[in-house]
């Protein structure tokens, strides 16, 4: 009887346990962190992230980095620097996944290797109205 009894709360278990998020699904922010965990912990002040959410980082800096001189950490420094003047110079307040989205949009897709921040200085321009 026992045992007829225990595989109903096994299986209960089970189902509870895969419906947590693992560790694998988050990320710990860290000193050594990569640029996309940093600019989602400045975005979001947690120091425990969703996954999906850094990947979104990952892969706007990773496409900017494609087409743009700028290395991933000082496209990721620029985009930060373009949210606080935005923010103190016109009252305009987005983060910085808004902004790397914008930047990413201006930034045409046959571009070689040149550098964005000319681009990034007339997005930011046209957000500031």
């Amino acid at each position: 009887m026992v045992p007829r009894l225990l595989a109903p709360l096994f299986a209960l278990a089970l189902v509870l346990l895969s419906s947590r998020p693992s560790a694998a699904q988050e990320i710990r922010v860290t000193e050594n962190s990569p640029p996309e965990v940093l600019l989602a912990f400045i975005d979001t002040n947690q120091m425990t992230l969703p996954a999906d959410l850094v990947r979104q980082y990952a892969s706007l800096l990773n496409r900017l980095d494609a087409r743009c001189e700028e290395e991933r950490k000082l496209i990721g420094d620029k985009a930060v620097k373009a949210t606080q003047i935005l923010k103190e110079d016109k009252d305009v307040d987005l983060t910085v996944l808004q902004m790397l989205r914008a930047w990413d949009n201006a930034v045409p897709s046959g571009r070689d290797q040149g550098g964005c921040g000319s681009i990034l200085a007339v997005l930011m321009v046209m957000i500031g109205g």
